[in-house]
């Protein structure tokens, strides 16, 4: 199932925040997020993922609202993807604390993001996830 856009944010789709840019870098990072964000709608079959754009990096949701916890966020820099995750509350050593880590290839940030939604525990109990990870 395709990352689905928050429907919060109604200005343009995934696609088109990451492709429509002026800037050939900032077209370069969106080429590369859009790869990334395809590979997950491949993999993921039957779960719901919402995503929420804040500036150019991706935020991936557990609910259709952007108040949901933003359990899972990247970007790229063109070299790298930076990657973080929401520390479950019962384990945070203070508020809103993050996990953050760099992949740099796809592979390795489709891993990264996969380890990053099964900590953060957005997707609690999620079958397709535990798979999907076992497999990688």
């Amino acid at each position: 199932m395709p990352i689905i856009h928050c429907s919060d944010q109604k200005s343009k789709t995934l696609e088109q925040f990451y492709s429509e840019s002026d800037d050939q870098l900032t077209r370069d990072n969106g080429a590369a997020m859009l790869t990334l964000i395809k590979l997950l709608d491949k993999k993921f079959i039957d779960t719901t993922i919402f995503g929420l754009t804040s500036l150019h990096r991706l935020n991936l949701l557990a609910s259709n609202t952007y108040r949901s916890p933003w359990y899972v966020s990247f970007i790229t820099d063109g070299f790298f993807f930076h990657i973080d995750y929401l520390v479950p509350e019962s384990e945070q050593p203070w508020e809103h604390a993050r996990i953050t880590g760099e992949a740099k290839s796809f592979e390795q940030a489709y891993r990264y993001i996969l380890i990053a939604m099964t900590k953060s525990g957005g997707w609690k109990d999620n079958v397709e996830l535990r798979k999907l990870l076992a497999d990688t």
